[in-house]
Order: C-alpha cells, then structure tokens, then sequence
C-alpha cells in the first residue's frame, strides 16, 4: 500500500514539475516576444504633420521654439548632450533631435543639428550632407472609442534618483537585494494582513507586477498567481535589475484621461504636471509613486486630498529608509499640488476626427481604426488648428459686438473652416462648427449650401479662356456694361437679375467688375460665352457633380460644401491643378505595418495662363474690393481670395488662398434663417484672423507668372496700350495672356515691347504732366 501510494505520489510529482516545467516554459516564451519589440513606441491616435525644415528655408525663432516646447524639447545652458534637448543664442539652434517616424521617410534616427534661423543654414553633424531635419509628429487627438494606451519609453538614465527613490520606497525597497520574488516581503504582508483581519498589505515584487501588467489580465485567480511568480523568475534571468527598474517605470499604469490610458512615470509627468522626466521634483515623483497603489483613486485631478494625503505617506517612508533627507521630506510636504488643469490627451480636431474615420473605412475595417496601436498620419498642422479655433472665438466676438443682432438668431451662428495644402490636397486645419460638443453637424464637409458670389471668379475663368467659350475672349480690362439686363428662358419667366445695392455703374472693366463683386456683369458675361460652358467648367473644378445650366448659377444658384469650394480654389492657387483633397497619409499598426495610404490625385482643370490672370484680379477683391475689410482687420500679406453671400444674407462665405495655402471660412445658421452677414463682414473677419496667425508659419511668397503672361501699361480712356511716344493721359498695369494683348495707342514705335514686368497691379493711376483745360479746372476732373 505504502509502496503503490509512494509510486502516485512520485508520479504526480513528476506530472507536476513537467507543468511546472512546460508552464514556465510557455511564460518565459511570452515575456521574450513581448519584450523583444523595439521599446520606442507612440500611443494610438491621430498625428500631426512632422515639422520640417529645410536649408535655405529661413523660420523666426519664436515659431521654432514653439515647434520644439510643444514636442517636449528642454533649453539647456549649453551644448545638448541627448536627444530632445537644444541650444539657441541670438537665432542659431543646437538641436538634438529625436528619432522619430516620418510618414514619408521612415523611421529617422537621432541626430545633432546646427542650424541658423535667419539664413536657413542647417548643419547636421550626426549625419554630414543632410540638408533638412524634422521634428517628429505629435498627437492631434486619440483615435476611436475603446481605452487607448499612452506611453513614451525613456531610458533608465533619463529618471531622476528622486524619480526611482520615491518608486522604490513605495512599491518594493528591497528590489536590489531579491531575485524576483521575495519571501520576506510576502511573509511581512501575511502577518500584517492577519494581524489587521482584511489586505492592507501586498507581497508582490516590483519585477512581480511587471509581469502582471505585460503579460497578464487583472483576473485574481491561482493559476495567474503561479504565471506572474513564474514570470518575475524569467524576467529576473533574462535582465538586469536596472533594465527591469527601466521597463516598470515605462509601463506601470498611472491613470485614464477619458479613453486614453497613461502609462509610464513619462506620460505621467507630460499629462499631469506638463514637465519632462528631468524636471520632476521629490514632491511630483512621490505623489506618482503614490497614485501606483490605486490610479483612481489616488487620482490627483479628481482626488487631490486623497493624493496628497499618499503622497505623504509616500515621503514617510522614504525618510524611513534614508532614501531622503529630513531637509529633503520637510520642503517636499510643503509643496502645493499644481497639476495642470486641461487633460493633455484632449481632441484638438473632433469634427476632423469623425471625418476621418468615415474616410479611413473605404481602406480599411473599421474595428481596425479603434483598435490600440492603430496610428494615422495627416496633414494637420496642430498650430494652424490651434489658429483656426483662436480666430474663430475672437471673431465670433467682434461679430456679435459689432452686430447684435446676431446674437438673438435663433439656434445662433455656425462656421465651418477648412485649410488645404493646393499642391498636395494635405488638409492643414479643419472646425466644422463652433462647439462640437453642442453640435457634431460638420458644416466643413456635411452641409451644402448656396455659394453666392464665390462662383463669379470660375464665370470670367470660362470668359478668359478662348477655347472654352462661344463668344470673343475677354481679358481683365474688358468692358462690360453694368445697366439692367434681362434675361429670356423658352417656357420661363423674364429674369431681372440685380445688383447687391440695386446701382447702376455703366461701362466697368472686368476687373472692377470681379474685385467688385458686381452682379449683372457676371450674368451678361456668363450668357455670351455660354451657360452650358460655364457650367462645364465649374464641374470641372469639382464644385458639384451636378452643375444646373441655367442663367443664374452665374451669380451662385448652385449647393455645395465647403470642403469642394475650397478645393476648388486651391487649383486655381495650384495654376489650374486640381488636387483631391487628402484626409491623411499613413495608417500604421502597432509593428509600422502600413494599413491604408494615401496618394496624391491630381488633374489639369485650368490654363495656367487664365487662373493665373483670375488671380491677380483677386488679389485686388482684398486690396480694394469687397474683401478691404480683411485689411482692415489687420491681415497684410500676399493673397486671392472671394467674398460670397447668399440670398438675403442667409450665407457668408469668404475663400481665399496664398500659393503655400487655401483656407475656406462659412458662416451661416442651421435654420437657414438670415444672418444679415455678408462675406467680408462674417466670413472674411474669421478667415482675416485666422491668417494673421497661420500666415506666421508660411512664407509670404507672391503669385510667380507662368510662361505666356505679361504685364502692360493700359490707358484708362481708351483701353490701349501707351508707349514713350503715345503716353496716353492717365495710365494703369494691367495683367493679359500673351496673345490677347491690346494693340498699342499708335502706331507701335520700333523697339518697343510689352511690359512684362511682374509686380501686381495696384491701380493706382499715374498722372503724366499735362496741363489742365478750363473744364478739367472747373469740374476738378483728373
């Protein structure tokens, strides 16, 4: 009997250690593939364009440094000495620059740059003959509905002793002296928790709860007892007390930011105190180590008491141990809690977000967009969002300030404003209303509404072109005649189209007539080259897909969105090349797998030649038209841009675009009720504001003619070109397409040829000496 008994009981103890065996196994194979993945790592969501900087290109230093604060970037005193620290004086930058994943570059390794703000010189020691150098991405906001996780691996050097003290004396002091188990540690928590009746003490390892949080699920059972123990033993086999003190400090849970779970004392410093991992004091480092116990609760956003309160006991400990001074504990208890009041993972684009993701779903499955790991890059420039929102709110107060009644509009005012990249479609910034937790309706891409006068520019556009009109073709001192006008339609009704201020000018150019917004040029321009050919060319913008032909699309009877309208405009800021607007880049895993991307789709709609002349008259809608007011405003550099109102001021559109970027601004109401807002008055003091912040960021580059496009000096009586022998009396530099010149005053003096000098027209006449008759004397005629 003994004998039968002795030979089960060595067989179930050979069965055992063969679990034992084969469980250890099986958990030492998962620490080694979960912690052989490369250890830089960024949380999930959705990413910012990369700032980058290329020689010759010159930046403030204000911007740049910005560019670097917002990435996390520390100013030292001297010479950096590691990834992420710079340098400046008097404009030139020592910048060790992260390694950091570029959508379209890759992963790019750290490297140390000597670059001179004013005069663009880069200078890249880590890798000679580099000419640019980029600062990685940054989160716009997290992506998807499911917790996300947060964290950024440091290395152990980067932690303060403060930092690793103030763990240790709260989790586990005798990290240094067990081998990943410690049964004093257990012993001591089994006597105290019997003494004291219910857990008021835990015996687990600091290489314990390591284990627990890579491999294991919060599940309190036996069997993930025996895995995490066994767990600590392969990690204590595989590495070094300081590389697993590295890993438990990068990974231990730390609290949730709505869906965003913070891991790692890195993420926790950024979300909770806005400070790097080097600028943590004893009194940060004990109320993180604190909040380990219990992230919820010891919350110190939600439960400041309660965190300061174990920060405390935290310190006490310390001090028990020596890990601190008596001098050290009694500053630290004093210091007040500053924790930064605005959650640092925070959606910074929501409406582009949902817009987004319904994108994405075309490429790939949506479960994939929400599960962790997933990152998407854009073209979002975090800065121009953050302009885009300013401009807006201050704005909306010098509206209402200036106009109060629109304060009383029932369901009140909403925007939409989008920027767009014209050469590559990348959008910049995208609000697609004032408040998107009042109001998810995206007024960017969702609403359609009528565009009034935005459409005018593609009318003369069809006037300009002479193969794509029935009629003569027109040039920018074309006279058109503004006097009431009618309009014939078999089985429809005579249409009187009006002027906004029903006056009468006569005879105007085509240029006064588009910098001025004037309505019955439009309409009789729009009905001598051809309704169906205007409308062929406003599809051909990608306005709508479907284009009425009828006599009042010339004056903008036509809906659309203002993602397509802008769109639209940037081509023309793109000399006629029209490029499809682009939501995102990349879509990558968690291994940097590419998921979905994006290319760029580009087609010829325009002549470079004909766009380039629409915009120099828009040029002069800021200038002097109906957009002076977005001077006024404060906005001074180079632009083209519309001014736009619908019927009975129901819509405010302004669209305007520099050759580095095309920014669209709508404001209207979700009743369709008036707003008594016109495009200048509305719209254009968003899109004003707006530039005068982004415009910080670009390069206030002018509008370069293409071939086939001269300047000329045009006299204002008779529409001709003057020369030094025919100087005509009053003058004006006008903008023609090389074979649509006008002929010459006289008879064409030999050796002389067209202006083409490339400056802008600024129609500012210029009086030749003359001397004045009786009548010019009487009636003070000029």
């Amino acid at each position: 009997m003994l004998k039968r008994l002795f030979i089960c009981a060595l067989i179930g103890g050979v069965v055992s250690i063969c679990i034992l065996v084969l469980t250890y196994w099986h958990v030492d194979s998962l620490v080694h593939s979960r912690l052989t993945i490369k250890k830089y790592s960024l949380a999930p969501g959705i990413y910012s364009r990369p700032f980058d900087v290329y020689s010759g290109k010159s930046i403030k230093s204000a911007i740049l440094i910005d560019e670097l604060h917002e990435r996390g970037y520390k100013r030292v005193s001297n010479r950096p000495t590691k990834p992420g620290e710079y340098f400046e004086l008097n404009g030139v930058f020592e910048i060790f620059v992260r390694e950091a994943y570029h959508p379209a570059e890759g992963l790019l390794p750290h490297s140390l740059i000597l670059y001179h703000s004013e005069k663009g010189l880069i200078e890249n020691e880590s890798l000679p003959g580099m000419q640019s150098f980029s600062l990685e991405p940054i989160m716009v906001s997290p992506l998807g509905t499911k917790d996300i996780r947060a964290s950024n691996f440091q290395p152990l050097s980067a932690f303060s002793p403060a930092t690793r003290e103030m763990v240790l004396a709260a989790e586990d002091h005798r990290f240094y002296e067990h081998g990943g188990i410690d049964p004093v540690g257990i012993a001591r928590a089994f006597f105290a928790n019997i003494f004291a009746g219910r857990i008021v003490q835990g015996g687990s390892t600091l290489t314990q709860q390591l284990a627990k949080n890579l491999l294991f699920t919060p599940e309190r059972s036996y069997t993930r007892k025996i895995k995490e123990l066994l767990a600590a033993v392969s990690l204590e086999s595989r590495f070094s007390k300081d590389e697993i003190l590295e890993m438990y400090l990068n990974e231990v849970y730390l609290g949730q930011e709505g869906s965003v779970a913070i891991h790692g004392f890195p993420e926790a410093a950024s979300a909770f105190f806005r400070k790097k991992l080097a600028d943590l004091t004893i009194a940060d480092a004990a109320l993180l180590a604190g909040i380990i116990k219990a992230p919820s609760f010891y919350s110190p956003r939600n439960h400041p008491k309660r965190a300061i309160a174990r920060r405390e006991i935290v310190l006490s400990r310390a001090l028990e141990i020596n890990s601190i001074s008596q001098q050290e504990f009694n500053s630290a208890r004093k210091q007040p809690l500053h924790i930064a009041a605005e959650p640092r993972f925070k959606r910074n684009a929501p409406f582009f977000e949902v817009a987004l993701i319904n994108e994405l779903k075309d490429y790939i499955n949506t479960e994939a967009i929400s599960r962790a790991g997933v990152r998407v890059y854009t073209g979002i420039d975090l800065a121009m969002q953050r302009c885009a929102h300013r401009a807006i709110e201050k704005s909306f107060e010098l509206i209402h300030a200036r106009k109060p009644a629109t304060k009383k509009i029932a369901g009140g005012l909403e925007v939409g404003l989008v920027a767009i990249e014209p050469h590559s479609g990348l959008i910049r910034a995208w609000v697609g209303g004032k408040n998107y937790a009042q109001n998810q309706f995206d007024h960017v891409y969702q609403a359609e509404r009528q565009i009034g006068s935005t459409i005018k520019p593609f009318v003369y556009l069809t006037a300009l072109d002479k193969e794509a009109n029935q009629y003569k073709t027109a040039t920018a001192s074309s006279i058109i005649r503004d006097a009431p006008f009618e309009v014939t339609q078999p089985g429809q009704p005579v249409w009187k189209p009006e002027n906004y201020d029903k006056k009468y000018r006569g005879d105007v150019t085509l240029r006064y007539a588009l910098e001025n917004s004037i309505n019955i040029p439009s309409v009789y321009v729009a009905t001598r080259v051809g309704i169906k050919n205007v409308a062929r060319t406003i599809a051909g913008f990608r306005l709508a897909d479907q284009v009425p032909e009828v006599p009042s699309i010339a004056l903008g009877a036509l809906d659309t969105t203002l993602l397509d309208l802008t769109a639209g405009y940037a081509a023309m800021a793109n000399g006629g090349l029209y490029t499809r607007p682009r939501m995102f880049l990349h879509a990558l895993d968690q291994e940097d797998r590419v998921l979905a991307s994006s290319v760029i789709s580009e087609q010829r709609v325009g002549k470079e030649t004909t766009t380039y002349v629409i915009t120099n008259i828009l040029q002069g809608v800021l200038d002097r038209g109906t957009g002076a007011l977005i001077r006024r405003e404060g906005f001074t550099g180079i632009a083209a841009g519309k001014t736009g109102t619908s019927n009975d001021t129901r819509d405010s559109w302004f669209i305007g675009y520099t050759p580095q970027l095309a920014t669209g601004v709508w404001i209207g109401n979700d009743k369709n009720l008036s707003t008594t807002l016109t495009g200048a008055s509305g719209a254009g003091v968003v899109w004003s504001h707006f530039m005068q912040c982004a415009g910080e960021r670009l390069e206030d580059t002018p509008f370069l003619p293409p071939p086939g496009v001269v300047f000329a000096d045009i006299d204002t009586a008779t529409g001709k070109r003057v020369s030094r022998d025919c100087p005509g009396s009053t003058t004006v530099k006008e903008v023609y397409i090389e074979d649509n010149v006008p002929p010459f005053l006289c008879e064409k003096p030999y050796g002389i040829q067209p202006s083409n000098r490339t400056y802008n027209p600024q129609y500012k006449e210029r009086k030749r000496s003359k001397q004045k008759s009786f009548w010019d004397l009487l009636w003070d005629t000029e």
